[in-house]
């Protein structure tokens, strides 16, 4: 076999190789359903593994690797059934009358199903959602009071105030008695002291 054949080979089995392996099949069921060695098919799934680190974006770790490469399974696959349910339906029947039987077809348009994209949608999102792209969310962090940790929610503060109560925050209560960095703010609408 040329090598050229022989690579070309590989892939083809390794293309159907992570097909069934996507779908969860064990090793050796995949050696099984391919006619080859399970050694064969470990390596075969190391390489594949291999590939798909190498093609991901960032350095993820294996698992990561594995539910990306499962989530563009799963959307082509969605893709496929969405183009085949937008094709014409064709039913044929068969008709007897008075000893003569007649072949009818009809033919149907469809619009496409949208369940299958919706699930294309999912797939997106859950591929975003593992490669972080999607934008940070916003979480505020609540005191006993209900409002942020070391702010009174009756009060707006300027940011120079939310950064003066964050260093006093991080000083210590001897430097917060004495005036010092951590000293506490004044009363809203008053000005601090130079």
């Amino acid at each position: 076999m040329h090598r050229n054949q022989r690579r070309l080979a590989i892939a083809e089995r390794r293309q159907e190789a992570a097909w069934y392996y996507l779908k969860g099949c064990t090793q050796a069921e995949i050696a099984a359903f391919l006619g080859c060695c399970r050694s064969t098919i470990t390596k075969d799934l190391a390489a594949l593994q291999r590939d798909w680190r190498e093609s991901a974006l960032r350095d993820f770790d294996a698992a990561r690797s594995v539910e990306l490469a499962k989530i563009d399974h799963l959307e082509r696959r969605y893709w496929q059934a969405w183009e085949r349910s937008c094709l014409d339906e064709v039913t044929t029947t068969r008709e007897t009358a008075a000893g003569s039987a007649k072949w009818r077809r009809q033919q149907r348009g469809q619009s496409g199903n949208p369940a299958f994209l919706a699930g294309v949608q999912w797939c997106i999102t859950k591929r975003c959602e593992l490669l972080g792209l999607d934008p940070p969310k916003r979480t505020e962090i609540s005191g006993p009071s209900g409002g942020p940790i070391g702010v009174k929610a009756e009060r707006q503060y300027s940011d120079a105030e939310l950064v003066r109560i964050l260093e006093d925050a991080e000083s210590g209560p001897a430097e917060r008695e004495s005036g010092g960095p951590g000293a506490a703010l004044p009363p809203p609408g008053q000005d601090q002291p130079d």
